[in-house]
């Protein structure tokens, strides 16, 4: 799972470099790390919407790990949304 975070972390800051959107923007920047030990992936060098800058952080869930197994089965997006859900409880203040 790891390789794909790196993948979706990469291409996230590819597609903000891009010249279409010329949003410049740091992988793993320093100085980010939170006191509970939490790391974002990505931060943008320029602020964007209300003045503050776009900070990303990827999950890869995939439906085919015994740990989703179960719930994989029961209906489609189910694992998605239970990571979702997980992501807001993880920087929920």
């Amino acid at each position: 799972m790891h390789n794909n975070n790196n993948n979706n972390n990469n291409n996230i800051w590819r597609a903000l470099n891009a010249a279409e959107i010329g949003l410049p923007a740091t992988k793993e920047p320093s100085g980010l790390n939170r006191q509970d030990g939490k790391r974002q992936n990505g931060l943008t060098l320029i602020p964007c919407q209300g003045e503050k800058p776009l900070i990303w952080d990827v999950t890869v869930a995939s439906t085919l790990a015994a740990s989703y197994a179960d719930i994989a089965a029961t209906g489609a997006g189910l694992v998605a949304n239970q990571a979702a859900d997980r992501k807001a409880d993880k920087y929920a203040d």
